[in-house]
């Protein structure tokens, strides 16, 4: 939560200094801040299932048969949804581009964390 709402303010601050979005004006703050905050969030959502994937598929979660159908759904309106935000979005390719960026970074220093926090207990 704390690095989204990082995110989105570093995004809406450069939009608003170096008007990225070339709109001069002709967009409101309102769908600016909406449009901002859902190239930061609809990313979220998918990597949320992705991680009930895996928790569900090392067993750490149990559930039955329906249990996976339901997940591969959430997953498949995740996606959709991302492309319905990416094909709307009123900001630049390159917020959508960064905030893939940040999801990686987190992915990729992920297991060292993990490895860590397994070490301190």
């Amino acid at each position: 939560m704390i690095a989204s709402g990082v995110i989105t303010s570093v995004f809406l601050l450069i939009d608003f200094v170096l008007t990225v979005t070339d709109t001069q004006g002709g967009i409101s703050a309102f769908i600016n801040v909406t449009t901002v905050v859902s190239v930061i969030s609809l990313p979220t959502y998918f990597i949320t299932v992705i991680a009930e994937m895996l928790l569900l598929r090392r067993g750490i979660i149990t559930g039955k048969r329906y249990v996976y159908v339901r997940v591969a759904i959430a997953a498949i309106v995740a996606l959709g949804f991302m492309y319905m935000g990416v094909m709307g979005s009123q900001v630049p390719a390159v917020y959508w581009y960064a905030t893939m960026a940040f999801f990686l970074v987190g992915l990729l220093l992920y297991p060292a964390a993990a490895k860590r926090t397994n070490r301190e207990e």
